[in-house]
């Protein structure tokens, strides 16, 4: 099961019932995308997750045989037990966010403000909206809920992009342009902060920095859930060279499904085999080499493509809604006139 999620054990995985992080397919040296937790205890099980590819779920051994004596009686009380010992952990888990949290908080607080000079920024040729910069001269990117709380800090520099521990990551977003989401009509969510940099001093629209594919699904969905009168576009990455390694094209795939799980929709790069082989994949890439123009131009069309379908999908919606309460007025009229 750990290998078919794409995690990367050296050995037996070890189940002890505690966290254990480890690398995934396509991860860098010294990168450990993958996490999983398992349970000796009773039938083997556990948890899986790959946040390379923003896969998670929980596993249970089959055509298991009880041995040393257990019964189905055993089982079913060891079961219980785990599920006790498994609220424990994730409330401790909590706890740990919780914590992490605010020495986020702190350490961004205590950062030095930074200009563009940054090796990172000069490299992607974008500008800095908001980061500050850690004692180790790594910008740092907050990364905040759908209510504004701050939980973490992504540190970004050339060739590198982490985080503290216990950081907690889903759901959460970096926001460049107007912070108050609320006064905003239309919405670019990207992966990665040079993306939505390129993006927002391409159009001038508030963009929506979800940090890594996996985080796509669920940021996308507090966002429609929060903002459903918003217009909200993915503006997707396109790592075409993943795809001729027979590997998955996981920016384009993640984003995909974060857009058919709310009904929002997506726009992507397209490049030449060159540009291809050359690793080109985001709209960081393609400004670079066709300019912020052409950025420009794909955004806005996209955006107003997505203005009229997603208001004719909210228009089809309240008609389906008033034909639903047309027909349950009918059905109440006859339940009455049937003496029911």
């Amino acid at each position: 099961a750990l290998e078919a999620k794409g995690l990367l054990l050296n050995d037996e995985p070890i189940m002890d019932g505690k966290i254990h992080r480890v690398p995934v397919v396509g991860d860098k040296k010294g990168k450990k995308s993958g996490a999983y937790v398992g349970y000796m205890d009773g039938v083997p099980a556990g948890f899986i997750q790959n946040f390379k590819i923003g896969s998670k779920e929980n596993w249970k051994a089959t055509n298991y045989e009880f041995s040393n004596g257990l019964t189905g009686e055993d089982y079913d009380r060891q079961k219980a037990l785990n599920q006790a010992k498994q609220l424990e952990r994730e409330n401790e888990l909590d706890r740990m966010h919780e914590k992490t949290a605010l020495l986020s908080q702190s350490k961004f607080k205590e950062a030095n403000t930074t200009d563009n000079t940054h090796p990172y920024l000069v490299e992607k040729n974008v500008k800095n909206y908001n980061l500050k910069l850690d004692e180790k001269n790594n910008l740092l990117m907050p990364l905040q809920d759908i209510e504004g709380k701050h939980w973490s800090n992504q540190k970004i520099n050339v060739n590198f992009k982490g985080f503290e521990k216990y950081s907690k990551k889903e759901g959460n977003f970096f926001i460049i342009g107007e912070q108050n989401l609320s006064k905003v009509k239309e919405l670019i969510i990207v992966e990665g902060y040079a993306t939505g940099a390129t993006i927002y001093e391409a159009t001038g629209k508030t963009v929506i920095v979800a940090v890594d594919s996996g985080n796509l699904i669920p940021v996308t969905q507090a966002l429609d859930k929060k903002y459903p009168n918003s217009t909200i576009l993915l503006a997707a990455d396109n790592d075409k060279q993943l795809e001729l390694k027979d590997k998955i094209n996981v920016g384009y795939v993640k984003a995909l499904e974060a857009a058919k799980s709310t009904r929002r929709n997506l726009i992507y790069p397209s490049f030449s085999d060159e540009e291809i082989n050359a690793n080109k994949s985001d709209f960081n890439d393609l400004a670079q080499t066709k300019g912020l123009k052409e950025v420009k131009r794909i955004i806005e069309n996209s955006l107003e493509k997505a203005k009229i379908l997603q208001q004719r999908a909210r228009e089809l919606q309240k008609e389906h809604n008033q034909t639903n309460q047309k027909v349950r007025k009918k059905e109440v009229v006859r339940s009455v006139s049937l003496g029911r």
